[in-house]
């Protein structure tokens, strides 16, 4: 029986040759790095959920939640509930609207360049007051 040495300590456990004292060491830094990179996403969920308390969010989503959760008819889809229910109109098309909005900006402008013609033709049929 050989007993593993470690800073000059001897173990009482059984060596089974230097590989066990790296192999500790590894498992150490492994877990030192483990814990940072877990205490950085918790700091950013906190972070994240500061943000969304500050918005208002948590409590605009903790209310439309609790009135899903007391409605006494569920409705057949619970994201068009929630949608509805925080001010998102559920039966409108995105791309549908693009489109209205891409032709009254058109038209806008095709309006504005014939008031301009319009008003060059009232300026040269003026008669001069001299």
């Amino acid at each position: 029986f050989f007993f593993q040495a470690e800073d000059g300590i001897r173990d009482f456990c059984l060596s089974r040759g230097l590989g066990d004292v790296y192999k500790r060491q590894v498992h150490g830094e492994i877990t030192a790095v483990k814990e940072m990179s877990f205490n950085n996403i918790e700091s950013k969920k906190e972070e994240f959920r500061k943000y969304l308390e500050k918005a208002g969010a948590i409590e605009k989503l903790t209310r439309v939640l609790v009135g899903l959760y007391e409605e006494p008819d569920r409705p057949h889809n619970a994201i068009d509930y929630l949608k509805k229910n925080l001010g998102s109109p559920t039966d409108m098309d995105a791309e549908q609207l693009r489109v209205e909005f891409n032709k009254a900006k058109d038209e806008n402008s095709l309006l504005k360049k014939r008031i301009e013609n319009l008003k060059r033709e009232i300026a040269s049929v003026k008669p001069e007051d001299s």
